[in-house]
């Protein structure tokens, strides 16, 4: 099976395998530019993340955008607009993601019934969330670093790794007890979260879908199953 779409543009490679830090079981993560939105794709192994020249730009600012224009290689870019638009990425404000995180983090706190419905889309989130505050304290240190495992080691805590992971073959089955863990590592890196004034995730997801698309889309994410993959291209902006 190709897993690269017809039409393709450019083609980059990022992550662990880009940076040279995988281990045997590390994921190959690709990006590639398209014409045409064609979302995200998964084969065995192979991450691909889709993304036409609007995306790519509306990566800019953004934590995603950095770490490919710092960890990218490109492999396929015949017309040379795939560096040009990566050149074009500018750096994120660290103070403004680690606020957003914050604002997203009370979707965590539900009640008793949703964490029964829940519990594997949230454990993700809260991971999706928790990792991209590590990696914003480490840009607003000055030391940006998309490596799992060299924070770990800079922040002194190996479980970090099994914490962060995207991996379902390294993370935790999901659990009340590895929620609590997300949330208190959370609270400890941006602060306590907002209040919550809604019932459900989905109340949640349906009262701001159009004055926080961002957060309702996060909501309904909280609300899959854990076994069903999110690609970046379908992840608001703000986290990796």
């Amino acid at each position: 099976m190709c897993i690269v779409p017809a039409g393709v543009i450019g083609l980059l490679v990022y992550g662990s395998r880009a940076r040279g830090d995988s281990v045997q079981q590390s994921d190959l993560d690709l990006l590639a530019l398209v014409p045409e939105p064609l979302g995200s794709r998964t084969y065995r192994n192979v991450n691909l993340s889709c993304y036409t020249r609007p995306q790519m730009i509306s990566a800019s600012r953004t934590l995603f955008g950095m770490h490919i224009r710092r960890d990218g290689v490109i492999i396929l870019d015949p017309t040379g607009e795939l560096l040009n638009l990566i050149r074009d990425l500018e750096r994120p404000d660290a103070s403004l993601l680690l606020s957003r995180v914050r604002h997203f983090s009370a979707i965590l706190d539900c009640e008793e019934t949703e964490l029964g419905l829940h519990l594997p889309g949230l454990c993700r989130l809260g991971r999706y969330l928790l990792r991209t505050a590590i990696y914003s304290l480490a840009l607003a240190e000055g030391r940006p670093c998309f490596s799992v495992r060299e924070l770990a080691d800079r922040f002194n805590e190996p479980g970090l790794v099994t914490l962060l992971s995207s991996d379902p073959r390294i993370v935790s089955q999901p659990s009340l007890d590895e929620l609590e863990k997300l949330q208190r590592r959370l609270v400890e890196a941006v602060g306590e979260p907002p209040p919550t004034i809604y019932e459900s995730l989905e109340s949640l997801a349906v009262a701001e879908w159009d004055d926080d698309r961002e957060r309702a889309t996060l909501a309904i994410m909280a609300m899959t199953s854990e076994d069903q993959k999110v690609g970046y291209s379908d992840l608001p902006k703000v986290l990796l």
